[in-house]
């Protein structure tokens, strides 16, 4: 039997703000843990900072009148927010209008599968490029190398059958491309040059010449959400030269501690660790009391911790997990307390040595879904095959990490033997 309530009614009802927002934040370490600000109208977000103080101390007399070193403030700022949009579609046939109307039990059965693994995908998404930056993934072979279309990857974790992304190398422009298959095992996955076709030849693409993938709309400059890896690395390591259009180099506010890992292993990441919070405590302003990582290191360091006994100690909890997307455990070691904190979503080649004070998540809004002037949640799209409604979810906003210098990272991680 059919309600009598429009698709529309059960969309709204079904898949509110809150609904949207709960379901993201409770999968996000981030959108969970990170102070948010949500009144970013458009326009630039000025990020102030304090680029010298008052440091004028003299032994045996007064600092002369003219000879006084003065703060001076600086005006940061992000031109405006970049944006993400995720889309659903829901087809009539899998609804089963009848009468007109779209039966709410079938309505129910399929919108929360399809809601909760959209949200995931989401958060999953906006999580690896906040941290990381715009690459889903390396090129470990040139491509072509085992068929054609096939691109031999590093995190195989982050593709999708029919997920849009774009290849590119520093001597061939970039090209839109589609994941018709995955190889798990291999860590492969083949490519097309249009959705639901053939294999494409993707030879021109090399490791040489670091071939890499992005994410859809991520390989243009202007779409990138700021990430903490490229916020927090100097631009030697691989980080921007300037961060909120300031020169990094010019103001010591905008440099946080680099640390080189390329001599790290699976003995001593976790003293390796230490040492970087020592070092940030010792040359920055900075208390960091987290460290952020990828579940490789986490995994490394649960090993030492269960072989090594003396140095370092976890809490009697020993280790929390989260219901979505990360885990944690309490440690005790030289000099240190620090809550270590597993993210699926991290790339294995940086560790973050974090103050969660020195950043906030500022949006407008957060998500939003898009109404039509006539108040429909939904667009209806006609084809010789039926009608579609396609529902279309936008997050805008940023990470910004405006206190750099409160925080390290640990980067050139090498890819070691577990």
């Amino acid at each position: 039997m059919a309600t009598g309530r429009s698709f529309n009614d059960m969309l709204n009802e079904y898949l509110p703000y809150k609904l949207l927002r709960a379901e993201f934040s409770d999968r996000s370490y981030i959108f969970k843990n990170i102070e948010k600000d949500n009144g970013w109208k458009m326009g630039q977000l000025i990020v102030p900072f304090e680029a010298a103080l008052a440091s004028s101390v003299e032994n045996g007399s007064l600092t002369a009148s003219d000879d006084i070193a003065d703060y001076d403030y600086v005006r940061g700022y992000i031109n405006t927010y970049p944006e993400a949009w995720g889309t659903m579609q829901f087809k009539q046939r899998d609804l089963m209008e009848h009468d007109g109307k779209i039966p709410e039990t079938t309505f129910l059965r399929i919108l929360p599968n399809q809601t909760n693994n959209f949200m995931e995908y989401m958060r999953f998404v906006l999580n690896c490029q906040m941290l990381n930056g715009p690459v889903i993934a390396n090129l470990t072979e040139d491509g072509d190398t085992n068929g054609t279309g096939v691109a031999d990857v590093d995190r195989i974790d982050r593709f999708k059958i029919g997920q849009k992304c774009y290849i590119y190398d520093s001597d061939t422009t970039a090209a839109a491309v589609y994941v018709t298959a995955i190889d798990v095992n291999n860590k492969r996955v083949t490519l097309s040059d249009s959705r639901g076709g053939s294999a494409y030849s993707i030879s021109s693409f090399t490791e040489a010449n670091d071939a890499l993938l992005y994410w859809s709309g991520a390989q243009t400059a202007a779409n990138r959400f700021s990430s903490v890896k490229t916020s927090l690395l100097s631009a030697a390591n691989g980080g921007t030269t300037t961060l909120y259009n300031q020169t990094k180099t010019s103001y010591p506010y905008l440099q946080a501690w680099n640390q080189d890992g390329s001599d790290i292993n699976a003995t001593n990441v976790l003293a390796k660790i230490f040492k970087a919070v020592k070092d940030v405590k010792r040359f920055t302003p900075g208390k960091p009391t987290e460290v952020w990582m990828s579940y490789k290191h986490f995994g490394t360091i649960q090993t030492i911790l269960e072989a090594q006994k003396g140095s370092f100690k976890t809490s009697e909890k020993q280790h929390e997990t989260e219901v979505y997307a990360w885990d944690e455990v309490m440690i005790w070691g030289p000099g240190a307390k620090l809550k270590l904190v597993a993210m699926q979503e991290m790339d294995d080649d940086w560790i973050g040595i974090i103050d969660p004070g020195a950043m906030k998540l500022h949006s407008n809004g957060f998500f939003r879904k898009n109404i039509s002037p006539d108040g429909n949640a939904y667009y209806v799209s006609r084809a010789t095959t039926g009608y579609t409604y396609i529902c279309d979810i936008c997050f805008y906003g940023d990470l910004v990490v405006n206190k750099p210098s409160f925080c390290g990272i640990i980067h050139s991680v090498p890819d070691y033997t577990e």
